[in-house]
């Protein structure tokens, strides 16, 4: 099952090792079931080619560098709460391991995340 985080534009923070940041709008963000424990968010960053295209030239070489990925927006972060914390987690403060998050830009990219939900949606980098 597929569920939207959110129609379009969520806005994503991009924290970088090295201390800098770069936020993009992700559109057609979208959770989707694999089984009952796995899970895939896709992060769709193709607009951005145009509208801020020297941070997302820059997320395209420094990739391996993402420490993680706060999306900020209510509406997806309460989505997120009740479909899949609610249901594979103890309660709303719980955390995911070994999320696979798709980001879709000039060629998809796949990281493996740690899931956090507060205070804002944070997909933390797994090595």
């Amino acid at each position: 099952m597929k569920r939207d985080l959110r129609k379009q534009n969520l806005k994503l923070n991009f924290h970088f090792a090295k201390g800098q940041k770069a936020s993009l709008l992700s559109d057609n963000s979208v959770l989707q079931d694999i089984d009952d424990d796995n899970y895939l968010i896709s992060l769709n960053l193709t607009k951005n080619i145009e509208s801020d295209f020297q941070s997302y030239d820059s997320l395209q070489k420094d990739l391996n560098s993402i420490e993680y990925i706060e999306i900020e927006d209510d509406y997806a972060i309460k989505n997120f709460k009740d479909y899949y914390i609610l249901r594979y987690g103890n309660n709303k403060r719980a955390y995911l391991k070994n999320v696979l998050v798709n980001l879709v830009m000039g060629q998809t990219k796949t990281i493996k995340c740690d899931v956090e939900v507060e205070p804002v949606l944070r997909l933390l980098k797994v090595e």
